[in-house]
């Protein structure tokens, strides 16, 4: 893995931030700043701006104004040494395959991220034992309960050490 930029103190720092959809004003000068280590969540009703706002630190979206970095980085530049250290999860997007046993999904992703046998095996048997998920990540996705298929979605997301989590 490559390092981050050395001078960077915050995790996620977003000024004046704002995104527009045609007429359609989604954020409108939004100020965050996420320290490395520390839990943030962001609440609110059903169009609030929750996932536009988590879409747009993962680069998925540019903002329409303002400034957002992470962990040093502009998302919407998608460095690919940024994209080693972050993680999405959302709810209707999966990163398993669907006909696949779940371990067979994380091996993809390892090698993906390039972590080494035994990181794999000492991060996978960790968090497979933590979300108690024993035989099932050899169970096809399709037969898992959408909870057992979310626990293996984190399972996914964490098998790198990403420095930032995004959950939605």
């Amino acid at each position: 893995m490559t390092a981050l930029p050395s001078a960077v103190n915050n995790a996620i720092e977003i000024r004046g931030v704002t995104k527009r959809f045609g007429g359609t004003q989604a954020l409108a000068g939004v100020d965050l700043q996420v320290r490395q280590g520390e839990f943030f969540g962001l609440l609110g009703p059903n169009g609030a701006g929750k996932t536009t706002t988590l879409k747009m630190l993962s680069g998925i979206l540019r903002p329409t104004g303002g400034e957002a970095k992470v962990l040093g980085y502009q998302p919407w530049e998608r460095n690919p040494d940024m994209l080693r250290h972050i993680s999405l999860v959302m709810g209707n997007k999966n990163q398993l395959w669907w006909d696949l046993p779940a371990m067979d999904s994380f091996k993809v992703l390892k090698e993906l991220y390039e972590v080494s046998d035994s990181d794999f095996k000492r991060r996978s048997e960790q968090l497979i034992d933590m979300l108690d998920l024993g035989p099932l990540v050899n169970t096809q996705v399709r037969k898992l309960s959408l909870g057992e298929r979310m626990k293996c979605e984190l399972v996914a997301v964490l098998l790198h050490s990403p420095k930032v989590v995004f959950l939605d």
